[in-house]
């Protein structure tokens, strides 16, 4: 329950993707991975920390782990298997 409760209130203040990704079957643990998407390579880093910071104010954490993805270049239309409009 008090996972659902970080997972929402997280949700509502950021506007963020988050979910329980491993540890489903592990009591008073979980693993959770969020997404977040901008234009602004600065703005995305400073969110991302404003959100850790969020979540460590309403539970333990004891890991985070970071990743960046830049695109600085459209995608062709075969690239997700799909065609554009």
């Amino acid at each position: 329950m008090v996972l659902r409760r970080v997972k929402d209130r997280v949700r509502n203040k950021f506007n963020v993707a988050i979910a329980e990704v491993d540890d489903n079957d592990l009591w008073q643990r979980a693993v959770v991975g969020l997404a977040l998407l901008g234009n602004d390579r600065r703005f995305v880093e400073s969110a991302l920390d404003e959100v850790v910071r969020f979540v460590r104010e309403l539970a333990e954490a004891t890991n985070v782990e970071r990743e960046l993805l830049t695109f600085s270049q459209p995608l062709a239309e075969n690239d997700l298997g799909w065609k554009g409009a």
